[in-house]
């Protein structure tokens, strides 16, 4: 038991502090606003279509942890705004209020213990 609750400590470090990765909040900040429908070289999606995509699989698996009624998204087409969309303001703050919302109040961290 000691074993699994050091385990489950040591998940909630990596998902809570800044250990191997910068949080979305300090990610996000001042990105230039003017390259949000930019896709990067190599790359199918803009940060917009990034940005959905981490709110859509984040909303995912924490209904797939939450339902007993889950059902599958289809993949990849669920998992991905459509790439003809490009975003305007009150979608992109949708999405960013959307994806802190989840990670704030339904936290896999929650799950944890």
């Amino acid at each position: 038991m000691l074993e699994d609750k050091e385990l489950r400590n040591q998940l909630v470090h990596l998902l809570t502090f800044r250990q191997a990765h910068m949080d979305f909040e300090d990610a996000a900040a001042d990105f230039p606003e003017e390259h949000i429908n930019t896709r990067p070289p190599n790359c199918d999606y803009t940060f917009w279509h990034l940005l959905e995509h981490l709110r859509i699989c984040q909303k995912d698996i924490l209904d797939y942890i939450e339902s007993d009624n889950y059902q599958w998204l289809d993949f990849p087409n669920d998992l991905w705004p459509d790439l003809s969309i490009t975003h305007i303001s009150q979608r992109v703050l949708k999405s960013c209020k959307l994806l802190m919302q989840q990670i704030k109040a339904r936290s896999i961290v929650n799950y944890v213990f």
